[in-house]
This record gives C-alpha cells, structure tokens and sequence, in this order.
C-alpha cells in the first residue's frame, strides 16, 4: 500500500487520488472537439499566472465561442474551500462557467449542463 500524505490541515488522504483523477480527467477531455483544458499545477505546483487563490484545477476553453469553463476536482468526499467557492461565483458572475466534479463522468456531463 501506499503511504498516506498529510493536507495543510494535517489531516491525512491516501496518496494523490485526487491528482490521479485530475489526470483522468484530463486525459478524457482531450479526446472532447472543440475543448482545451489545461490544468492550472504542474508537478504539484500551482502556476504562478494571476489566477489566484482558490482557482480551479482545471481551466478550459471551448471553442467556437471561446468561453472559459473551471472544473474543481474533489474526491467523493472532499470539501470545496471558501477560496474556491468565491473564485467560481467571480467566473460565473463574468460570464464563464465553474463547476465541481468528481468523477471522469461528471466532467464530460458539465459541458452539456452549463448555461449558454
């Protein structure tokens, strides 16, 4: 078995199944037309970019019409922060769209389910 990884919080979480997902996830919205994603860590870092605290773990762009769509990735089980949740509200108050997922499957479905 793998060993455990304490959070900031120091609670403790088994070893990057939440960035196993991420990857997952971004894996599968590669084979999607017409979206870019990108994730916003590389190596466990997150970019420096001006995203700002609580940004999402995965940006993305969809073509024709260019709009920006955030996905937080969480566990089954894992909390959205507050930093998140005002960063999310900040992206659909300017007209983009932020969504939580937790599975590959909830990821693929938030394209079909966010506003136009």
């Amino acid at each position: 078995m793998g060993r455990t990884k304490s959070t900031k919080s120091g609670r403790r979480r088994a070893p990057d199944s939440e960035a196993r997902l991420k990857e997952a996830i971004l894996n599968a919205l590669k084979q999607v037309p017409g979206v870019l994603a990108m994730s916003n860590a590389q190596a466990g870092r997150t970019f420096r970019s001006g995203l700002g605290p609580g940004s999402a773990d995965i940006i993305c762009c969809v073509a024709p019409t260019g709009r920006f769509v955030a996905l937080e990735v969480k566990r089954p089980t894992g909390r959205v922060s507050e930093a998140q949740t005002l960063w999310m509200a900040a992206v659909e108050k300017h007209g983009g769209g932020a969504v939580v997922v937790r599975s590959v499957l909830e990821a693929l479905a938030a394209f079909g389910r966010l506003p136009s």
